[in-house]
């Protein structure tokens, strides 16, 4: 019996179209989740404004899979490796992706010499554009330009941020026959389907993921990641005591009496341990504060130990000791308070001599200039002033004045101050 090959490969083909069609409609409950969403690609093949453009690869648009169609993106030529990504705006939960691959709208049989640049390739999701960090949804080992399809539907029941599609052809690897000689992206659509809402799954995305658990398999609701604070195959365990947070990786600060935080914030329930401050208590003390809650000023020094307030710098002039709150020379804090106010009641006295003699010397030079103009007015010295003997007697009372001051005992409960 003699096979037409043509015939084998054109049915293969229609099987795979069918396939893909019914797997369409028993996922129909799921939604493109990458449709028109942000795209890149590593190497452009040109900054042409709307030609060949990411983009294209999530307009929605697969009538015309050619590449002056403008509905496909296409990488430079002669690169080492190939990448694309597309954005999904978020951790969605991922059921099947969907690529669609340049045939130039011809038959797509041994003759079509683009076919090797498809070989190879490998989808990734995952929470960041570095592939390595995602999970591999497939790698192609097994295809080859006879057996190669133009649209792939690859199953991929996992949650992610990222769809990744990349190839490669490295000059120190062998690769088989027909593989072409650089790596290219030539994607005409790349559809991802999904639950639009994190944290559902089911067939229609209506069922809700187990509590604390943020993203389920898509089909059989198995936690696959869990919310901030829980752990556990079902997330139905708090994170161990004193870790908290994202996969309850982040450690608990200094909690007063040891005490765990939080187990999804970090907060401590009790404040903080002796030497920290803060709703997570990961803070030290600032300059100039100590004790539990960092609520303990230092004494009379610039900075203290955090923890017992010991000063770790000089003390302030006139104080001394650990702490720097004991009075130098042993003056008691009573008699510091008293210099002072001798000191005030000092200053006090010499204003008042001051004043007292500027109004002094006010008055004398008013006595002169009244002694002159009587003087001149009536032609006598009847009326003159002595002006000498004034400000004899002004200087006298000034003087008795200070010295009956200085005489005065000081204050009661006040020691005298040499």
């Amino acid at each position: 019996m003699k096979f037409n090959f043509r015939v084998v490969i054109s049915a293969a083909i229609m099987l795979h179209v069918c396939l893909v069609f019914v797997a369409f409609q028993l996922s129909s409950g799921y939604d493109n989740i990458a449709f028109r969403k942000p795209a890149q690609q590593q190497y452009p093949f040109c900054t042409c404004k709307g030609e060949w453009g990411a983009d294209l690869a999530v307009d929605g648009l697969r009538s015309n899979l050619s590449s002056n169609g403008r509905q496909c993106t296409i990488s430079a030529d002669e690169k080492q490796t190939a990448r694309w990504w597309v954005d999904l705006g978020g951790v969605f939960s991922i059921h099947h992706i969907t690529i669609y691959y340049r045939t130039d709208n011809v038959a797509w049989d041994e003759k079509y010499h683009y076919k090797g640049r498809f070989l190879g390739f490998h989808v990734y999701v995952s929470n960041t554009t570095n592939k390595l960090d995602g999970h591999l949804c497939v790698r192609d080992t097994n295809y080859n330009v006879s057996t190669i399809l133009p649209v792939a539907n690859i199953n991929c029941p996992v949650h992610g941020k990222y769809v990744i599609y990349y190839n490669e052809r490295l000059p120190w690897l062998t690769y088989p026959g027909g593989y072409s000689t650089y790596a290219f992206n030539e994607l005409c659509e790349v559809e991802v389907y999904g639950c639009p809402v994190p944290g559902y799954y089911g067939p229609d995305c209506t069922v809700p993921c187990p509590d604390n658990c943020r993203y389920c398999h898509i089909d059989t609701g198995a936690c696959q990641g869990c919310k901030p604070g829980y752990q556990g195959h079902q997330c139905e365990l708090p994170c161990s005591p004193h870790y908290y947070g994202e996969l309850c990786k982040k450690p608990c600060g200094s909690c007063s009496a040891g005490v765990t935080c939080n187990n999804v914030d970090g907060t401590c329930p009790n404040g903080c341990d002796v030497g920290f401050y803060g709703y997570k208590c990961i803070t030290t003390c600032p300059v100039g504060w100590h004790g539990e809650n960092c609520s303990q000023p230092c004494g009379n020094c610039l900075t203290c130990d955090r923890f017992n307030g010991q000063c770790t710098s000089p003390c302030y002039p006139g104080w001394k000791g650990q702490y720097c709150i004991d009075v130098e020379n042993s003056i008691e804090p009573y008699s510091f308070y008293g210099v002072l106010a001798a000191l005030f009641v000092s200053a006090i006295v010499n204003a008042v001599m001051i004043t007292y003699a500027c109004m002094s010397y006010r008055k004398e030079r008013l006595g002169r200039h009244r002694g002159k103009a009587y003087t001149e007015g009536n032609g006598s010295q009847r009326g003159e002033v002595n002006l000498s003997v004034t400000s004899e007697n002004v200087g006298e009372q000034a003087a008795g004045t200070y010295e009956e001051l200085q005489d005065r005992a000081p204050p009661p409960n006040y020691e005298n101050v040499t």
